[in-house]
C-alpha cells in the first residue's frame, strides 16, 4: 500500500477467512449427526406438482423423491433447476479469477494478516500459506454458458487464465512488494451472478412449496444468517425478517431474456466495489423497451432512466439534447446526486 493515494481505511477486528472445503465437510458431519441424509452425485431432472402448485415429487436420475418442500441451492445451475418449476432465476456465470504466490523470503505473511479489500482498484488480497492470494473484479467481465451451464461442469476450472488486470497490487505495482513474488497458482473459473449482485442473494417462494436460495460471492460469511432465514421460512411459513426487497419477483419477464440478464449481471459485477447512489441508473442493456414517444422526448431534453427494461424520462433539461443517464452519474458524488 502506498501513501500517495491512500486517504483512509477501515479495520474490521474480527475479519478473516475460512477454508471452504473443511467448513463444508464439518457442516455436513454435524448435519448427519442430527439425522440428515445426504446423497451426492444425483441430478434433478424435474418436479411433479399438485393441482394448487404444491410440490409432490422431485425426479432425479436416481429415482423420484416424495417431498412437500424443495430448496433450490443449485448455484450457477439454479436457473436451470428453477426453470423445471416454471420459475425464472436470472443467474449468469461470469469468469472470476484469482492468483496465489509463494511466500516471499523475509516477508512471509503471518496467518492472521488482515484481509485487504481495495474498492478503488477493485481487488482483494489476503494471506494464503504465508504468501499472497489476490483476486478482483474485471471492468469488462466475461459471461460464460449464458444459454445453460453443462451439467457435468463440476469441480472444474477453465484451462487457462484469460486476462490479467494491470492494476492488481495497487497503482504502483512495479514498486510494490508483489513485484518480488513468484507465482504459484492461477485459478480461473465461473461464478454465478445475478443482475443485482451487490445484494448478494435472491430468495423466492412460489406457492407453499418451492423455495430458492442463491448466494452470490459471499456464501460462507452470510450463510449462517441466510440459512436461519430459510429455516424459519420453511418451518414457520415466513422468513422472520423483511426480505421483500430481495424477492426474485422484482425481476420481470424481460429477465427471461438471457442476453439481457447477462448484461445486467456483468454490470453489477463491474461495479461490485463501487459506491452506488440512490438514483444511479444502469448503463448496459439499455434501450430495450421504448415507448412511441421516446424520440420526441429525447428532442425535448428528456434525461432517461430505466425501470424493468422500459426507458422513461426522469427529468427534462430544456434547450439541450436528451440522453440516457448512466455513466456520467459516477462523477457526481453524493452532493450532486439528482433528486426526483
Amino acid at each position: 500500500m502506498s501513501e500517495a493515494d491512500l486517504y483512509g481505511a477501515l479495520y474490521i477486528r474480527g475479519d478473516g477467512h475460512l477454508e471452504p472445503s473443511g467448513v463444508t465437510l464439518e457442516l455436513a458431519r454435524q448435519a448427519k449427526q442430527m439425522g440428515v441424509a445426504m446423497q451426492t452425485g444425483v441430478r434433478v431432472t424435474g418436479f411433479e406438482f399438485g393441482p394448487t402448485g404444491e410440490v409432490r415429487q422431485v425426479h432425479t436420475d436416481h429415482g423420484s423423491i416424495t417431498t412437500e418442500i424443495v430448496v433450490n441451492a443449485a448455484g450457477m445451475w439454479g436457473r436451470q433447476v428453477g426453470a423445471m418449476a416454471g420459475v425464472n432465476l436470472p443467474i449468469t456465470p461470469l469468469v472470476h479469477q484469482h492468483l496465489t504466490t509463494k511466500p516471499i523470503p523475509g516477508h512471509e505473511l503471518p496467518p492472521d494478516t488482515p484481509v485487504l479489500r481495495d474498492p478503488y482498484h477493485l481487488f482483494y488480497l489476503r494471506e494464503e500459506v504465508r504468501g499472497f492470494l489476490i483476486g478482483g473484479f474485471e471492468v469488462q467481465p466475461q459471461a460464460w454458458a449464458v444459454d445453460g451451464v453443462p451439467w457435468d461442469f463440476t469441480q472444474k476450472l477453465f484451462p487457462r487464465l484469460g486476462f490479467v488486470r494491470p492494476d492488481y497490487g495497487g497503482s504502483h505495482p512495479a514498486d510494490s512488494l508483489l513485484a518480488q513474488a513468484e507465482l504459484m497458482h492461477l485459478v480461473n473459473g465461473p461464478e454465478g451472478i445475478t443482475p443485482t449482485a451487490a445484494r448478494w442473494w435472491d430468495p423466492y417462494r412460489a406457492g407453499p412449496a418451492f423455495c430458492s436460495l442463491r448466494l452470490v460471492a459471499h456464501r460462507l460469511w452470510r450463510g449462517r444468517a441466510l440459512g436461519d432465514i430459510v429455516a424459519q421460512w420453511i418451518v414457520n411459513g415466513e422468513p422472520g425478517s423483511n426480505v421483500s426487497e430481495l424477492n426474485v419477483r422484482r425481476f420481470g419477464p424481460i429477465y427471461e431474456d438471457r442476453t439481457y440478464a447477462a448484461e445486467r449481471a456483468r454490470e453489477s459485477y463491474k461495479y461490485y466495489y463501487e459506491l452506488r447512489y440512490p438514483h444511479d441508473e444502469n448503463e448496459w442493456a439499455r434501450e430495450r423497451r421504448l415507448s412511441p414517444l421516446d424520440g420526441r422526448l429525447l428532442k425535448l431534453g428528456g434525461v432517461f432512466g430505466e425501470k424493468n427494461g422500459w426507458e422513461r424520462v426522469n427529468y427534462f433539461e430544456p434547450g439541450r439534447t436528451g440522453r440516457r443517464a448512466g455513466a456520467e452519474q459516477k462523477k457526481w458524488g453524493l452532493g450532486q446526486t439528482a433528486l426526483f
